[in-house]
């Protein structure tokens, strides 16, 4: 083999440094732009949560009211029994706290208020679902 050969086998064997520094670039650009997405996707998953939560309980907060004649006096009405309208136990939001359930409610008359908080100050509450 000689000089010439070598130097060609040489530089098939591996990447360049501007190569490779092209790709960890090119990495670093994606992970940036995942990171810096991230928290206004996960802001979004959890509001959808709270409203799909808030319609399940309000579901089983109605059929309660069918089948007794008067709603619950708290959500955990709904858990006891022995046929309880929800499996478990009652939900917490995805901040970890519980629902707020009011009865009789302050926005809906002869009906009842369920909400929650979340850490940045929205309220998502039965009354308001579809504004949000």
């Amino acid at each position: 083999m000689n000089s010439r050969q070598r130097t060609s086998a040489r530089r098939r064997g591996g990447f360049t440094l501007i190569e490779v520094m092209l790709v960890v670039v090119i990495i670093g650009m994606l992970a940036t732009l995942a990171i810096v997405n991230v928290p206004k996707y996960m802001k979004r998953s959890q509001i959808n949560t709270v409203k799909g939560q808030i319609r399940s309980l309000s579901t089983a907060i109605n059929a309660y009211y069918m089948e007794e004649g008067k709603y619950p006096g708290s959500l955990n009405d709904l858990v006891s029994g022995d046929d309880p309208y929800i499996e478990g136990k009652v939900p917490s939001d995805p901040w970890g706290n519980t629902y707020q359930y009011n009865y009789p409610g302050g926005h809906k008359p002869y009906k009842f208020d369920l909400q929650v908080t979340s850490p940045d100050g929205l309220t998502i509450a039965n009354w308001n679902l579809d504004e949000n």
